[in-house]
């Protein structure tokens, strides 16, 4: 064993077994009000060894965990502007409360006069905060590039942040939360020129009554506005106009007002040039993916998936300006009414809307045990799609914070409707036209209430209640010429129409009690959770002259009721020993779930079900973290997961019968190891993980409306296992920051693919990934970063194809070129190729903006050109199905676009 674990694991023991003790209370002035940020520091008997110290938070209050083998312990407490307080405590006499009353030393500071630049990191207890002049190299359009720049911070596709492997579920503004989960409005909107600071705010507790007494794994953002643009009204506005295959436009604007009490934000996007603006707002929009434990008051409990299989477009890795010809706009206005010192009201709402035309050529080969299945289709797209969001949240804390009571109400609409056009050429038939229409309409609704009553210093009572309900109707008319063989119609049958109409309701009423006693942070809950669902759905022919046939029986016809209450129990611990927390849950849930469809009910077979999880943190100084976790949950199946076959008929419940509704038990553990020198820039991670799932309610089967019955992928066993890894750096003197990772993920699943024999299918896959740049105060600056995924995917049994080996890359430069001070030229370079034992792609973009900055006017004058250039053609293997595909994009983008931004 290397010398340094056995250093580690001694350790451990050794702070184990030591009792750890608390010290708490508050710092005040001499009239009685609470001193924010003062530090409270504890010393050994000899008074030369520091214990451990902390800051007080913006109420003066304090907590402290001692281990030690002293008889005594030196308290002092002291604050810029106050005499320090020395008090010397028994070990004895520990856990304790103990007030400190400082002094103020009535000592003013004339004159400050700072000569060196600002410090790039400052640390304050969890908060780290980053001077973005010390990363801004003038490249940065949004603020999120500027986050890219940030040591240990990476951002998915959807706009999601992470922050050394962790995910930041919030975005603030000066403090104030106004975007929620959809805090890609913020990043990739506001403009990087008017930030001054990024802090990263960890353990961060959302209702100020809950601190100290529960811990908190939240981690959140809060941006600082420049001084000189909190102004009545600030900044930029952008128009440009060019010409491609037609009349290219785009028009973007961010204003906000920071001036008075309250906040201001309008954030405004058009444009037809191919850029997505209202996937900005819906990738981020589903609660469940910052907060899976469901605790947040703006967490939706209802998870919905539609039933209705609507087309979508197709990108073939490169942005959404390379692949498809669309349109779209957005527009976000959000205030913070502060209307008294103790009661806050935020709201927010945005409406976009977006078109989308798309031309692609698709090639499939399908794998099946009686042979090969060959399917080719030229398929046009036409999609229009809108949304629209209300939501208010309100705030009021008493005087005495004592009280607390917390609302927040959202409504969610949304219309889509999409003209499908398709050439469909399949093994052993001919030609065949199909024409389709698709609309659907869902619309959703939620509320939440919480009361917070505190009963004493370390014990809080909470009420908390939620309700959901969600609506989509839907409608499909495709056309195609063998429905009527189908149905023994006359030729001329060959319009279908089908409706449907979802509707699924929720409602959790939940009493929690929260207590910090005897260094142990409890928390007990006990409520109740009723989930309903329902499917209607019928179909009905049309000929040319416009007559209408409809199936006399019920063999068509949907009606599906899902009744799904859940009674809970929970109870967590969570106990600290100096640097070591030891958090266990236990989850007990009675399940009386009931499924009807077609006059026949099924119930679950199992309905008492548990989850335990055990958690630990172990946090080595103030740079290295590890962590670990197990859990058992027992999943419901999803409703759509009980009922996939919607076209036609009731095929599930009619043809296969009803699946068993047994709960998929789950196991899930991980380890992970953090470290990061915030002062240094410099921070590495590395983590594994483990989860092995067992499907107990059957296949998944679907019908679409070209009349092809397919056996739907489903593993029936699943096991996953993956590591991964990843190191930042930013070398200070001479501007260069640095980010390597890697990655290796292998899963096993046992499924029927395309057959009634199950199978094992193996899938191992290897990801690496390289981001470096400049910031250099110089004419060129450079940054890159490219990530590389390899993958083997094979099955059982001997006679299956060889293995399937395929290599993506992906890649993109951005160079910047400043001959002057007035004039820079920016050069985006995108990149993805595809190789293997599939058809081989090598796609590239380029993406070319020139600026003449016009200064005196705090203006900018730009040209950009976007172009597509080399293969078209994408090759994907697809284990859901098991089969080869191949897509070709018809429509690209060129075009030149003149622009004119203006800051204010």
């Amino acid at each position: 064993m290397p010398r340094d674990l056995v250093v580690l694991w001694l350790f451990l023991l050794t702070a184990a077994s030591l009792p750890g003790q608390d010290i708490s209370g508050h710092v005040r002035d001499s009239l009685g009000e609470g001193v924010p940020f003062a530090s409270v520091v504890a010393t050994n008997c000899q008074g030369e060894q520091v214990l451990t110290f902390i800051t007080t938070d913006e109420y003066g209050f304090y907590r402290l965990t001692i281990i030690t083998d002293c008889d005594s312990i030196l308290l002092t407490a002291r604050c810029l502007g106050y005499r320090p307080t020395n008090l010397w405590i028994s070990a004895r006499s520990l856990p304790l409360v103990q007030d400190f009353v400082l002094i103020a030393n009535g000592m003013a500071l004339r004159e400050v006069v700072v000569r060196d630049k600002a410090s790039p990191v400052v640390i304050r207890s969890d908060t780290t905060e980053y001077n973005t002049a010390s990363f801004s190299d003038s490249t940065e359009f949004s603020v999120e590039d500027l986050l890219r720049k940030l040591p240990g911070v990476r951002i998915s596709e959807q706009g999601l942040v992470t922050y050394n492997g962790k995910i930041v579920e919030r975005m603030l503004i000066e403090g104030d939360d106004l975007f929620s989960q959809n805090y890609a409005l913020a990043t990739r909107n506001i403009r990087a020129d008017v930030i001054s600071k990024v802090q990263v705010v960890d353990r961060f507790q959302e209702n100020p009554l809950l601190r100290g007494i529960q811990e908190s794994d939240r981690l959140v953002m809060n941006l600082k506005i420049k001084l000189d643009r909190k102004r009545s009204l600030s900044g930029s506005a952008l128009g440009g106009l060019g010409y491609g295959e037609e009349w290219k436009g785009r028009a973007h604007t961010n204003l906000f007002s920071l001036s008075r009490k309250d906040k201001l934000y309008v954030i405004g996007n058009a444009n037809n040039s191919g850029e997505n603006e209202i996937g900005e707002v819906e990738g981020l929009s589903q609660g469940d993916i910052l907060d899976p434990n469901r605790q947040s008051l703006q967490n939706n409990p209802l998870r919905v998936r539609s039933v209705w299989q609507a087309p979508m477009p197709v990108s073939v890795g490169l942005p959404a300006a390379y692949s498809q010809s669309n349109s779209s706009g957005l527009l976000f206005v959000g205030q913070v009414l502060p209307i008294s010192p103790y009661f806050k009201t935020k709201i927010s709402a945005w409406l976009g809307r977006e078109q989308v035309r798309q031309t692609l050529d698709y090639f499939t080969r399908y794998q099946l045990d009686s042979g090969r299945l060959e399917i080719s289709e030229n398929r046009v797209l036409r999609l229009d799609r809108s949304i629209h969001n209300l939501q208010i949240e309100t705030e009021y804390y008493a005087s005495n914070k004592k009280h607390s009571l917390r609302s927040f109400v959202k409504i969610t609409g949304r219309k889509q409707r999409s003209d499908l056009r398709l050439l469909r050429s399949q093994t052993g038939s001919g030609d065949s036209p199909i024409e389709q229409l698709t609309e659907d309409s869902p619309f959703d609704g939620y509320g939440s209430l919480e009361y917070t009553f505190k009963t004493g210093k370390s014990t809080v009572f909470q009420l908390v209640n939620k309700n959901a309900w969600y609506r989509n109707h839907a409608f499909l008319r495709p056309q195609y010429a063998r429905y009527s063989l189908f149905f023994g119609l006359d030729s001329t049958f060959t319009q279908l129409e089908q409706t449907a109409l979802q509707r699924e309701g929720e409602s959790v009423v939940t009493g929690r009690w929260l207590a910090h006693r005897y260094g142990v942070q409890w928390l007990a809950e006990a409520g109740a959770d009723w989930h309903w669902a329902r499917l209607d759905s019928k179909m009905q022919m049309e000929d040319a002259h416009g007559e209408m046939w409809a199936p006399t029986n019920g063999a068509y016809r949907n009606a599906i009721r899902l009744a799904a209450p859940r009674y809970f129990i929970h109870i967590s611990a969570t106990r600290t020993w100096g640097p070591l927390l030891l958090r266990a849950h236990w989850n007990q849930d009675y399940l009386p779930t009931r499924l009807t469809t077609s006059g026949l009910t099924r119930s679950a077979s199992l309905r008492w079900t548990v989850a335990p999880r055990l958690d630990l943190r172990y946090t080595a100084g103030d740079k290295s973290v590890f962590t670990g976790f197990y859990g058992f949950r027992q999943e419901r199946p999803d409703f759509i997961d009980l009922h996939p076959g919607l076209l036609f008929t009731d095929y599930q419940s009619v043809v296969r019968g009803l699946p068993d509704l047994a709960f998929i038990p789950t196991h899930q553990a991980g380890l992970n190891y953090i470290f990061n020198d915030r002062r240094r820039q410099f921070s590495w991670n590395v983590g594994g993980r483990l989860q092995s799932a067992d499907n107990k309610f059957g296949d998944s089967y679907q019908v679409n409306p070209y009349w092809s019955v397919l056996e739907k992928f489903r593993p029936v066993r699943t096991h996953l296992y993956a590591m991964n890894g990843s190191i930042h750096h930013f070398f200070s003197k001479i501007n260069v920051r640095l980010e390597l990772g890697a990655g290796l993920t292998a899963l096993q699943e046992t499924a029927r693919i395309n057959s009634d024999q199950l199978r094992d299918l193996y899938r191992r896959q290897y990801t690496f990934h390289f981001g470096s740049g400049t910031a250099f105060n110089t004419w060129v600056n450079v940054i890159c970063s490219s990530r590389l995924a390899y993958s083997i995917v094979r099955q059982s049994d001997a006679a299956a194809a060889a293995p399937l080996q395929a290599a993506i890359w992906f890649s993109t430069a951005q160079i910047l070129v400043r001959p002057s001070k007035k004039f820079d030229f920016k050069l985006y370079l995108h990149r993805i190729a595809h190789s293997g034992a599939l058809p081989s792609q090598d796609s590239y973009a380029a993406d070319c903006t020139g600026q003449l900055h016009l200064r005196r006017w705090h203006s900018d004058l730009g040209l950009t050109a976007f172009n597509l250039l080399g293969s078209r053609s994408f090759g994907q293997s697809v284990t859901d199905s098991f089969f080869q595909h191949t897509t070709r994009v018809i429509a690209v983008q060129r075009f030149f676009l003149v622009s004119w931004n203006r800051q204010f």
